[in-house]
């Protein structure tokens, strides 16, 4: 047998275990880039074969949790597609300027930016200073970022952009300081986010909520999975309560069996129904 087939051998075998124990579906990610940060792993732990892994995964606590920080690939940014940051600030001041208190929740929220970029939003509309941000995610390592607010400035002119794309009022300059090739984001913007460990898979949700936002998490999950998850998600939101998912996740008929209602479909911003 020869070596590539060795590989891939071991690489299906490695996330068919992945699958049955903690439901997470990498199968989609592309093979070359899979077995390239599966190599690194495997330099990092000074492993010869990609099946060693195997055990770790099985016995090692917080195994899956570094495995996840090498293998996933964390596609962020400020106001990423900003069409549906516009989108959905119009859907946060039609349905939420009267609420006393607004609960957000940011799940899978990587290193942190979607979260930041939902609290500009809120403080544009003058509704910060009600509103409470949860950013989740499985990875610890991830998390530390958005605790810290720090990122590199490298795309800050995409970022303005996105900004002003998706309905800024000012400049995305203001909601952070700028030093040597870092960025911070200002004292008022982080004090309304928290940022927790959290596995959708197996954790419950975090109390009621009238907004949470999903990107391009859910296809990584089997179908069972994203059933399991978008069922938390119902259970999670006020009557009338919004879900925004990424571009990537086309579950509309999974979405509409869960008691969500299309807000606007390209977007795939939907509408928790009122409960009987």
């Amino acid at each position: 047998m020869d070596n590539e087939l060795a590989e891939a051998i071991e690489i299906q075998l490695l996330l068919a275990t992945i699958k049955q124990l903690y439901g997470y579906d990498f199968s989609l990610y592309r093979t070359s880039s899979l077995r390239r940060r599966i190599t690194d792993l495997l330099r990092v732990h000074q492993l010869q074969y990609i099946s060693e892994l195997i055990p770790l995964l099985i016995y090692k606590k917080g195994f899956f949790e570094e495995f996840v920080a090498h293998i996933s690939v964390s596609v962020t940014g400020f106001f990423r597609d900003p069409w549906v940051y516009k989108i959905l600030a119009e859907q946060i001041a039609i349905n939420y300027a009267d609420y006393l208190d607004i609960n957000v929740w940011s799940a899978g929220c990587a290193t942190g930016e979607e979260a930041y970029s939902l609290a500009i939003i809120f403080k544009e509309l003058g509704l910060l200073g009600k509103t409470k941000i949860v950013a989740t995610d499985m990875c610890q390592q991830a998390l530390e970022t958005g605790i810290l607010g720090i990122y590199s400035n490298a795309y800050i002119r995409q970022y303005s952009a996105n900004y002003q794309h998706a309905g800024g009022n000012t400049s995305f300059s203001d909601y952070f300081t700028a030093r040597y090739d870092l960025i911070k984001m200002t004292d008022d913007i982080m004090s309304h986010i928290s940022f927790r460990l959290h596995n959708l898979v197996v954790d419950v949700a975090w109390g009621k909520v009238q907004l949470i936002v999903c990107r391009n998490v859910l296809i990584y999950f089997s179908e069972e999975l994203q059933s399991q998850v978008l069922q938390l998600f119902s259970e999670s939101l006020v009557n009338n309560g919004l879900l925004l998912l990424g571009p990537q996740d086309c579950l509309y008929a999974s979405v509409l069996e869960r008691g969500f209602e299309v807000v606007d479909e390209d977007s795939r911003l939907y509408r928790r129904k009122i409960r009987d």
